[in-house]
């Protein structure tokens, strides 16, 4: 099994909340989403067929989450330094949606 490049993930947040997650990777920085993550994710929540089974690969910010408004997602996601910023887990939990 590869090793896991290690990471430190700190919140952005502005008047709005939460609008993005850096990501110090190996001396470099990294972004979730940049600048307009939560219109990023509205945008993908709003881009999904409305019969279509949304699986989304990593929880980002919640924003999309939220703008899917209760339809059933599956969300696959292992990044715990992310999550532990976000808090999308504890927003969102294992709540049916």
């Amino acid at each position: 099994m590869p090793t896991r490049t290690p990471y430190t993930a700190h919140p952005l947040t502005g008047p709005d909340g939460l609008f993005d997650v850096r990501l110090l990777v190996g001396g470099k920085t990294w972004h979730l989403w940049g600048r307009n993550g939560p219109g990023q994710e509205r945008d993908l929540a709003g881009s999904i067929a409305d019969q279509a089974l949304p699986v989304l690969v990593g929880a980002g910010l919640g924003h999309c989450l939220r703008a899917l408004g209760g339809r059933p997602v599956a969300v696959v996601d292992r990044e715990a330094g992310i999550e532990a910023v976000t808090g999308v887990r504890r927003e969102f939990g294992n709540a049916p949606r």
